[in-house]
C-alpha cells in the first residue's frame, strides 16, 4: 500500500469500525488515568501515608504525558488510537512481554510503598529526587513523541506489512 501526499501518516491503512472514535478517547482517557492512579494509591495505602509528593509527582507525569500523547493520536488520526487500545494482539510477543511485566511492575509498587513505610532507602535528598522526577518525564516525553510520530509504534514485535509499514524518519 503507498501514501498519498495528502494523507496523514498516522492514518495509512487502518479504517474505523464499530464505536465513534471519540469513544475510544475517552476510554484512553480513563485507562490513562486508572495507570496513573492505582500505582501511586497503592504505593500511599502501602507506605501509610498520603503526603508523599514524589509518588503524586510521578503519577500526574505519567498521567500528563499519556494524556498529550492521545489528544495528538486523536488529532492526527482517531483510528489508529483506536487500533492501539485494541487487547487482542496477532502475535505471541506483546502477551509473552505482558506476562512478565505485570507482575514485576506490581512487585515494584509493593516494594517502592514498603520502601517508604520502613525507611529503607532514605538517603536521597529532596534535590536528587526532583532530579529524578526531571529525568522520568523527559523519558515519557521522548517515548509519547516517539509514539506520536511512529505510526507504526506497537507494543508488537512485528512487520506491519498490511498497513505498508515503512522506515520512520522522524521523531527521537
Amino acid at each position: 500500500m503507498t501514501q498519498n501526499a495528502g494523507t496523514p501518516p498516522a492514518a495509512v491503512g487502518i479504517k474505523s469500525e464499530g464505536h465513534g472514535p471519540l469513544v475510544y478517547l475517552f476510554l484512553n482517557f480513563a485507562a490513562v488515568l486508572a495507570f496513573g492512579l492505582i500505582p501511586a494509591v497503592l504505593l500511599a495505602a502501602l507506605a501509610g501515608r498520603w503526603g508523599l509528593w514524589n509518588v503524586w509527582a510521578a503519577a500526574g507525569i505519567f498521567i500528563c504525558s499519556l494524556t498529550v500523547q492521545s489528544l495528538a493520536l486523536y488529532r492526527q488520526s482517531p483510528d489508529l488510537l483506536k487500533d492501539r487500545m485494541r487487547l487482542e494482539s496477532g502475535g505471541s510477543v506483546r502477551w509473552t512481554t505482558a506476562r512478565v511485566s505485570i507482575p514485576l511492575t506490581i512487585a515494584q509498587w509493593f516494594i517502592a510503598g514498603l520502601d517508604q513505610r520502613f525507611h529503607w532507602s532514605d538517603i536521597a535528598p529532596p534535590v536528587w529526587v526532583a532530579v529524578g522526577l526531571l529525568l522520568f518525564a523527559s523519558g515519557w516525553a521522548l517515548f509519547s513523541w516517539a509514539a506520536i510520530v511512529n505510526p507504526f509504534f506497537s507494543p508488537e514485535v512485528r512487520i506491519q506489512a498490511d498497513r505498508g509499514q515503512r522506515v520512520i524518519s522522524e521523531g527521537p
